[in-house]
């Protein structure tokens, strides 16, 4: 994803992966002017988003 300087996105990604049992690491790297949040969740994902 390219991210801009001054200008505010909203992405919304799943990704169902295999080993969640294991820890694990997420990182994001941005130049000094990006903002990032996120939430990380293990297990079942709540019903209104199961399709």
């Amino acid at each position: 994803m390219e991210c801009l300087a001054d200008e505010t996105t909203t992405t919304y990604n799943q990704v169902g992966v295999s080993g969640v049992a294991k820890p694990g690491t997420v990182s994001v790297t941005a130049s000094s002017g990006v903002q990032w949040s996120m939430t990380i969740g293990r297990g079942d994902p709540p019903a209104e988003d199961q399709q």
